[in-house]
Formats: structure tokens, sequence, C-alpha cells
């Protein structure tokens, strides 16, 4: 077996070969649409409540002359990490980023695409480097979650900061051009900067904990830059990440590690959510939406929900009883009688006033949950399939069934349910006329010869300060 060394320079080796390969047109196609989600969102994401508390305290203490980048959909000039950390608090806030669901249970594009846009604008690079490195460090977040889950995810891990700080970190050191050996003693660092936690999902720490994975991964590749070191095995080795947080890591499987054999973008692909709330969700409300329109029930006359889900399910939908609009996005009973009784599932659903409405309380509480063992899972181990079972007040029954969630590689949102979901998040930040213009530039990001000037476009002109 080869040193932990020589395997954590080899990955750092194909991370660079990775970032400096010619792309498949079809995969800057997909990475295009899902930088340009994110964008999106965040622009929603900078308008939330929260989001202009963190930018306030960010204001505060930000004091870092030099290099800096721009708070999206705000204006506000800040140091790069701090950038970072705001850009990607407002791109998960919403939790109407996209999701893999079936390698790395986690957010990926918010913990890299964040850090990419901060450290793009901040060295005036363009848009085919930050794809390059977007690409790659999706990539390293794939890979290394098939290196740990599904323990790491049921343990209680809140995967895309843990996964996504070294995403972040691989990404930003190729944005920067760090030596081979730089890059690993980024990542290193990024290893030692992982944390985060599921009790805190239907909280503002959630979206907290994925800011500090893009700011602490722009953090680790500014440290490495700067001559900081960290230890071989930091990654691969005893007591080092993947030791610490797989259930019974072997070494092997990381020495079989590749990158771009496929693409994850491309297979098994990622999904770009279609609700504002929990992936695990999503495909029982498609399928309710779908009894609905067809069958034309009375929601009146429901007298039973009944949804059928991965056994791990409650174990991610923490929120059953939902208190605040922050939990609702983890509650199942919440998304269905709410989508049931207004006819959608959009950003303004998910507000506590809601959450506190009478037929919403009823109508969620004649929603079941109940276990199924035979849906088809993904490589991490967790199915996001579902089957559905109405029940009217008259006896009648409506059945329904998938085996996965909309927005997933087999069930794409098409391009006008792009456009539409970009327009109606970007809408918040931006006039509304310019948004069909931006979101066509946007999806070609490869072609965009500058990111500041993107930035310059994607900034309200409303600043705190």
């Amino acid at each position: 077996m080869k040193s932990y060394l020589s395997l954590e320079l080899e990955i750092a080796a194909g991370l660079q070969a990775c970032f400096a390969a010619d792309k498949p047109a079809e995969l800057l196609r997909i990475a295009g649409e899902h930088l340009t989600d994110l964008i999106g969102v965040m622009l929603a994401g900078a308008q939330h409540p929260a989001s202009l508390n963190l930018l306030s305290n960010l204001a505060k203490c930000s004091h870092a002359p030099g290099l800096t980048a721009r708070a999206i959909g705000r204006g506000d000039c800040l140091g790069v990490q701090d950038a970072a950390l705001f850009n990607a608090f407002a791109g998960h806030i919403h939790d109407y980023d996209d999701d893999d669901t079936l390698m790395s249970l986690s957010h990926p594009t918010v913990t890299v695409g964040a850090a990419c846009l901060a450290l793009g604008e901040a060295h005036n690079l363009s848009g085919k480097s930050l794809v390059n490195a977007y690409i790659a460090g999706v990539e390293t977040i794939a890979q290394l979650g098939v290196l740990v889950h599904p323990y790491h995810y049921m343990k209680g891990w809140h995967a895309t900061c843990t996964l996504g700080v070294v995403g972040a970190a691989a990404a930003s050191g190729l944005m920067m051009d760090l030596t081979l050996s730089q890059l690993r003693h980024a990542i290193g660092f990024a290893a030692s900067m992982a944390a985060g936690l599921r009790s805190n999902f239907g909280s503002d720490a959630k979206p907290l904990q994925t800011a500090l994975a893009a700011s602490h991964g722009v953090m680790a590749a500014r440290l490495a830059a700067s001559g900081m070191t960290s230890t071989p095995g930091s990654l691969l080795g005893p007591m080092g990440w993947a030791d610490v947080f797989a259930e019974r890591f072997d070494v092997k499987k990381a020495a079989a590690m590749t990158f771009g054999r496929p693409y994850a973008l491309l297979e098994p692909g990622i999904t770009i959510k279609r609700y504002p709330c929990c992936t695990c969700s999503h495909a029982a409300v498609a399928l309710l939406q779908d009894v609905l329109a067809t069958e034309k029930p009375a929601v009146a006359h429901i007298a039973a929900i009944d949804v059928y889900l991965d056994p791990a399910a409650p174990n991610i939908l923490i929120h059953e009883r939902a208190a605040t609009g922050l939990e609702a996005k983890f509650s199942l009973p919440y998304s269905l009688a709410i989508a049931a009784l207004v006819g959608h599932l959009d950003l303004d659903d998910f507000s506590d006033a809601n959450v506190q409405r009478q037929d919403v309380r009823a109508l969620a509480a004649k929603v079941r949950t109940l276990p199924d063992d035979d849906l088809p899972r993904g490589i991490a181990g967790v199915a996001l399939g579902c089957r559905l079972q109405v029940t009217t007040t008259s006896g009648e029954s409506y059945r329904r069934a998938t085996d996965v969630e909309p927005g997933s590689r087999t069930w794409r949102l098409s391009r006008r349910q792009l456009e539409s979901k970009f327009c109606a998040c970007a809408r918040c930040g931006l006039p509304s006329a310019a948004l069909p213009e931006l979101f066509a530039e946007l999806l070609q990001f490869e072609r965009i010869e500058n990111v500041q000037l993107l930035i310059d476009r994607l900034c309200s002109g409303n600043p705190l300060a």
C-alpha cells in the first residue's frame, strides 16, 4: 500500500487534471444549469431577514483590506472569506439549492459555488476557470461521499458541511493555481475544519454551518498558498477525516478514487430542486399534486394521506409538527398540507404564519409516514422515491408511485421550469425585466469573460452600509 502522503498527492494531482481537462458540451450545459440555479436562490436568500442579520454582523467585523468580494444581491464589499460566507448562507437559507441524493447526500453547489464566485471576483477570473474549478469541487464531494456514507449521514453529520468544506477548498485551490503540495495542504486544512450537525435542520444554524464550510474552504486554500502546512494523512490516514467519519474506512476505496470518470454532474446526476424544502419530501409532494390535478378530489374530503418512504426518512424530515417556517421545510405533513391547500409549493408558502393555520394543521394531521424497504437506493444508501395513497371520506383511494424525485437526472426540470424558478427567486433582488436575458447568459457560464463584471450585474445597489 502506498503511503498516505502519496495517496493524498495523487488525489490532488487527479483534481488538477480534472480542472485542466477539456469538458464535454453536455457537462458544461449541466454545470451552467446548476450554477444558474444557485445564483437565483442566492438572490432570493440575500433578502431574507436572517441573511441581513448575518450581513450586518459581517459588516461590523470585516476588516480585510486587499482581497475583497461582494455580497451577491446586496453589493456590500467584504473580505473574500466573508463574501463566501454570506453568499453561501443566502444560497442555503431557503433550502432551495441543488442536492446530491445519490453519492454525497449533500448540497454540493452552494459550498463550492459560493467559494468560486467570491474568488472569481476577487482574482478577476473568467467563467471558464470558475466552471472548471466548480466541476472539480463537486467531484471531490461526490467521491468523498462514497467513502463515508451511509453511516456518516445517519450518525447525524451534515454532509453539506463536512464534505463541502473539502470540496470548497479543492475548488478554491484550483482557482488560485496552487502547487500540487499546496493543494494537498489546503485539503488537509479543510479536513480539520469539517463540522456541521443535522440536529440544526430547520433553523438558521443549518445555512450558517453550510456558509462556514464555503468560507473555510477559501481560508484553507489561502493558508496553503501562504506556506502553512498540514499533516500527511489528515484526509486518509489514521485519525484523519475519512477514518473519523466513516464506520469502517477502507483506504483501498480511496486509492481507487477517480475524478471525472464519469462526472458526478452527469452520472448519477444531482437534483435541481423543484420545491424550497427538504428533498426527501419532493417525490410525495409531486405525486400528491398529480392526484389532485388528475383525480380532482376535494381537499376537504381527504381522509388520509399515506406516504411510504425510505425507513431513514424520519431521521431526515425531523420536524413532523413544525412550529416555524424553517422547521416546516423538514416536515412532510406540512409540505403536503400546504401544497394541497394553496395549489403550489413556493418560497412564500414556508412562513411562520402559514404554519399556524388551522386548516394546514388539520390536513397535516391526516398524513402518515410509513417505511418501505423496497424503494431503490443510490450509492449513498438512501431512497428518494415514494409510494403515495390518498383516501377520501367516501372511501375512494388514489395511488401513485415513483422511484425518483423531481429534478433528478431521470426526472429533469424543463428549461421553462428552470427559468420560472430562477426568475421567481432572482426578482427578489433584481428588476424582473432583466431576468430572462440574464438567465440565458448564465446557462453558458463558461463563456462569461469576467466574473467581476457578472457580480456587478448581480448586486442590486442596496448595501447595508
